[in-house]
């Protein structure tokens, strides 16, 4: 799966790793030393996390059930909790990084792609 902005016509990551089931969501990020700039996590259901046992900053956005960004919070360290955002159903966590500023705001639309359709296969 890839993840694209639909309001700036971007691609946010290449590659989305699903933490869909309790097991996921309680692993997460933990273990990781890194995450590519290319490459995000999904957590659902989620509206809020925490980076403690984290070993890297961490950039996040909050969506609504329409994938929309109600709330980001950009360069969270390590050892550091969110606060609950109401009306958030999933979060987006990737590294820290210049190279992914200007890919979102909030408000923007989101959208999960499959990568064999977008490139035709």
């Amino acid at each position: 799966m890839m993840l694209y902005n639909n309001t700036r016509k971007v691609f946010i990551a290449e590659k989305v790793i699903m933490a869909d089931t309790m097991p996921l969501r309680l692993k997460g990020l933990l273990g990781r030393t890194s995450l590519s700039d290319d490459t995000c996590m999904m957590i659902v259901p989620c509206n809020s996390i925490h980076t403690f046992g984290m070993k890297f900053s961490i950039d996040v956005l909050f969506l609504d059930e329409k994938f929309k960004i109600i709330n980001i919070l950009e360069n969270l360290k390590p050892r550091k909790t969110s606060p609950i955002i109401r009306n958030a159903k999933s979060v987006v966590e990737m590294q820290s990084s210049i190279v992914n500023k200007g890919k979102w705001e909030v408000g923007d639309i989101l959208q999960l792609m499959d990568e064999n359709k977008y490139k035709g296969q």
